[in-house]
């Protein structure tokens, strides 16, 4: 969840830059829209990929904790018997 927050703010900090980017002559509107694009394309996938991570984690997580769990279970129904 921080990575796709700090994503979001980087991709915030790229809009802004590119729209306050100045030169001796001032960038056209294309090029700076494009760039601004590109740039929130960039921190979408890697809002994405982060997400996915997150979930692959968590799914992780969770088969390591119904392992445990079975194990548990099984450990204590032979301690019962």
């Amino acid at each position: 969840m921080r990575k796709i927050v700090l994503v979001a703010a980087a991709a915030g900090a790229a809009l802004t830059l590119a729209a306050c980017q100045q030169s001796e002559e001032a960038a056209p509107v294309e090029d700076v829209v494009e760039e601004a694009a590109d740039d929130a394309d960039a921190a979408a996938d890697a809002a994405t990929d982060a997400a996915t991570d997150a979930t692959d984690a968590a799914a992780d997580a969770a088969a390591a904790a119904t392992d445990a769990a079975t194990a548990a279970a099984d450990a204590a129904t032979e301690a019962a018997q």
